[in-house]
């Protein structure tokens, strides 16, 4: 299920003179929706990297069977590079979709895509 690996989050904004909601993604009576945005639960964000590297390590002892024993082992490096892949894909998409929900999507692409380095 869905809910485990993401949790969907509403962001609303306020005005600071009012101190009250601001009309946020308003429906056609005027009710304010707000934003609603899908963040990968804790676990998931944290494991993310540690699936990365297993992923990795099975690669490369899957090929380095294959070249030390000679022994047929089946090519898993191809899959296991798709999956790799599809976690990078992962990534972009979820950078580009918070991206775009703000005024400048280039700024705040190059912020998320600048958190990995902290």
């Amino acid at each position: 299920p869905k809910q485990w690996l993401s949790q969907r989050v509403h962001v609303f904004f306020v005005d600071p003179i009012r101190l009250r909601l601001a009309p946020t993604n308003e429906d056609a009576q005027g009710v304010a929706r707000g934003f609603a945005l899908d963040y990968p639960q804790k676990w998931v964000a944290k494991a993310m990297p540690y699936m990365q590297l297993g992923l990795t390590t099975l690669r490369v002892a899957g090929l380095a069977g294959r070249l030390i024993t000679g022994f047929p082992v089946p090519d898993v490096g191809a899959w296991l590079g798709s999956q790799l892949a599809a976690l990078g894909e992962l990534k972009v998409s979820a950078i580009s979709e918070v991206g775009s929900l703000t005024a400048d999507p280039a700024l705040a692409e190059k912020l998320l895509t600048d958190v990995d380095n902290y």
